[in-house]
C-alpha cells in the first residue's frame, strides 16, 4: 500500500479509493463485529485497525485522501463466514437485478 501511495503522490493523484472487502474476502478488523474478518483469505492477509490507521496517516502525509469502500449488499458473501445468519442461505431464491426479467 505504501508503494501505491508513494506512486500516487509522485503522479499527483490525491484520492485512493480503497475497495476494502468483496464477496471473496473480508480482510479488515472491525472491533464492533470481531468475527467478520474470519472471512479473509487467510489470517496473514488481513488489516488490523492499526494497519488501516497507519495507511490513512501515511497517505495524508503525502497529500492522498483514502476513501474506504465496503460494498454492500452486493459483494458481501464474505460477511457470512463470521456471521452466517447475516447472509442468505444458499437455498434462498435468487432475485435477479435484471429489470427485464419478467418482460
Amino acid at each position: 500500500m505504501e508503494r501505491v501511495i508513494d506512486s500516487m503522490a509522485h503522479a499527483k493523484l490525491n484520492v485512493l479509493h480503497w475497495h476494502m472487502v468483496d464477496s471473496q474476502s473480508f480482510p479488515i478488523e472491525t472491533p464492533s463485529f470481531p468475527r467478520l474478518w474470519l472471512g479473509a483469505f487467510t489470517p496473514l492477509e488481513r488489516y488490523t485497525t492499526d494497519d488501516m490507521r497507519h495507511i490513512v496517516e501515511y497517505a495524508e502525509e503525502r497529500g492522498v485522501m483514502v476513501v474506504p469502500e465496503l460494498d454492500s449488499p452486493a459483494h458481501a458473501a464474505s460477511w457470512g463466514v463470521g456471521y452466517p445468519l447475516s447472509y442468505p442461505l444458499p437455498t434462498a431464491p435468487s432475485l435477479s437485478m435484471s429489470p427485464t426479467l419478467h418482460v
